[in-house]
């Protein structure tokens, strides 16, 4: 994004499960057919058994000639649009419970499993309660998602205990799991319910785009586990607006961005990481010999290394600031000042090539290839809207001419209203 447009690029794999098949599917949308405004999705592709292509493709007849003041208001809008009961049947609600509790059980199942040849603790009640609650705590500390904040979960849980009793059995096949237990398994998942962390399944969908009130592009981020209870479990993950001064440009990846991050950063972060800790162990290491070697019989007193353990973290942390400010100088700022001043057709090149570089990475790897396929391109500008670049069709578009001329009349009848010409 810069002051002029915001160019939306998305890869069209979709992963099936564990099988390792992937096909194409859709994954960026006009949100509006007469608004600036579009919309992405990741992760999952579907919302309550639903594909999210047919909810945003639904969603557009209704505020197809509304515009909203901003991009917030649209992402609000689209929420409210799909917590309606016709989305979020009873039945679908539960099925999503029960998925949320299967993926997180199956995770205590396998750490069980995992560590139950190293601790033999791990096969008796105790030791398994005891991970249970790691788990739990892990989850709160996270904090409490704002939406979920007036949900019942007590009464959730006691509606669908027998279901969420035959999932644990499921999960847990061959562990001996007692009454105490499988109580603070149950525990557990009102904490998962709660908690702002998602489940393996969740959605990422990305608004971007203009309001009617906002002269420069703004993006919402918003991520969700579907409905639980009567609530959608949503929050936004980051919002973005792009202004005269603080925020000029942004260049933002979803899901998998650790090439645009080595692109942008000059660095893997899984790399920075790993030179962190290594340095941290080094310095240590070689701060404590030193000490050591003109030391009495008996070593570093407590007090000496708390400090040495002081000392080190003190200059760890300096590292970690110059090594920052490097990036930021060297790498991260000159990009974003020439995006700041690049021309639409730019900024798709820019936006496509970033997703290009990310599929050749997992094709010429050992990685599973879970980005590829034709890249769909889009930008928005204030004055032109929605504008597609690149866009694959699964048709032949020379054989479906009645398809686009039904295209044409409905962007140009909104709906309830007459003919625009």
């Amino acid at each position: 994004m810069n002051r002029s447009a915001v160019a939306l690029a998305a890869d069209s794999a979709m992963s099936v499960g564990n099988t390792g098949k992937t096909y194409p599917t859709n994954k960026l949308f006009a949100l509006s057919k007469h608004q600036p405004v579009g919309v992405m999705i990741y992760n999952n592709a579907e919302f309550m058994g639903v594909p999210w292509e047919t909810l945003v493709k639904m969603h557009r007849h209704g505020i197809a000639a509304r515009g909203m003041a901003t991009v917030n208001d649209y992402a609000e809008s689209f929420l409210d649009y799909i917590s309606n009961e016709t989305i979020c049947t009873e039945a679908e609600k539960v099925t999503n419970l029960l998925w949320i509790a299967e993926g997180l059980f199956e995770r205590m199942s396998r750490d069980i499993r995992a560590g139950s040849s190293d601790d033999s603790s791990l096969s008796q009640g105790s030791g398994i309660a005891e991970l249970v609650e790691r788990h739990a705590a892990t989850l709160r500390e996270a904090g409490e998602a704002p939406s979920m904040q007036d949900v019942d979960t007590a009464g959730l849980l006691r509606e669908n205990e027998a279901a969420i009793n035959e999932s644990i059995d499921h999960c847990f096949d061959g562990v001996d799991i007692d009454a105490s237990v499988r109580q603070s398994l149950h525990s557990a998942l009102g904490a998962a319910i709660k908690s702002v962390r998602l489940s393996g399944g969740y959605s990422g969908v990305v608004f971007a785009g203009f309001g009617e009130e906002e002269m420069f592009p703004s993006l919402v981020e918003v991520v969700t586990d579907g409905a639980i209870g009567n609530t959608i479990k949503a929050h936004t993950k980051r919002a973005v607006d792009v202004d005269r001064a603080q925020m000029r440009t942004a260049v933002i990846a979803f899901a998998q961005g650790e090439m645009v991050g080595r692109f942008m950063e000059g660095v893997d972060r899984h790399y920075l990481e790993y030179l962190h800790g290594y340095l941290e162990r080094i310095l240590y290491k070689v701060a404590r010999e030193i000490l050591e070697t003109g030391a009495p019989e008996g070593g570093l007193t407590e007090q000496q290394q708390s400090d040495l353990a002081t000392i080190v973290s003190s200059n760890l942390e300096d590292f970690k600031r110059a090594a920052d400010r490097v990036r930021q100088e060297r790498f991260i700022h000159p990009v974003l000042e020439i995006v700041t001043h690049l021309p639409k057709e730019e900024l798709a090149s820019m936006a496509e090539a970033l997703i290009n570089l990310t599929s050749i990475k997992r094709r010429v790897s050992m990685e599973k290839e879970s980005v590829g396929g034709p890249i769909d391109v889009a930008v928005i500008s204030k004055g032109d809207g929605f504008v597609w670049i690149k866009r694959k069709h699964y048709f032949d578009p020379s054989l479906n001419r009645d398809y686009f001329a039904r295209q044409s009349l409905t962007q140009l009848t909104p709906p309830g209203g007459r003919n625009e010409e």
